[in-house]
């Protein structure tokens, strides 16, 4: 059998579709190839690196002592114009309000990852990432998000 796989990150954030997309990554790359699978956040694990840390067993995520995580829920940024007919301008907002939808699923599923085992419950991580949730590795050790610290 392969040795393990450990995977070291320091990172700012980015796509959470991609954060998603490596997190699924995960548990395809363990289970088809028999490999062990870890991850060590160091310094800063924020925004869609927590999603990406999610996809690995909790007993598999650790952190050094002086790491951030930085989890908040999924933002969008997008102009609204309305122009025309009243029945478009309500087939606009229903495509939003699809995407927007859509977009909160994909979040719970990635925060039911992340908090399995853990101390957290699914409503306490959504009322806290709403405008970002800053925390400590000692933080996230103690409410069981990673299984310890280097």
């Amino acid at each position: 059998m392969p040795g393990s796989i450990v995977v070291e990150l320091f990172s700012s954030g980015g796509d959470a579709d991609i954060g998603c997309r490596l997190a699924q990554e995960v548990p395809l790359l363990r289970e088809a190839h028999g490999r062990d699978m870890w991850f060590l956040g160091k310094t800063l694990v924020a925004s869609a690196a927590v999603t990406f840390m999610a996809g690995f067993l909790r007993d598999r995520r650790w952190l050094t002592r002086d790491t951030t995580l930085l989890i908040h829920g999924r933002r969008t940024m997008r102009d609204l114009h309305l122009e025309g007919p009243l029945g478009n301008c309500r087939r606009v907002l229903e495509e939003m309000i699809a995407g927007i939808n859509n977009g909160l699923r994909v979040e719970d599923g990635g925060f039911a990852e992340l908090i399995e085992g853990s101390a957290v419950s699914m409503d306490e991580i959504r009322r806290r990432s709403y405008g970002g949730w800053y925390l400590t590795a000692p933080q996230a050790l103690e409410l069981g998000l990673v299984a310890g610290l280097v």
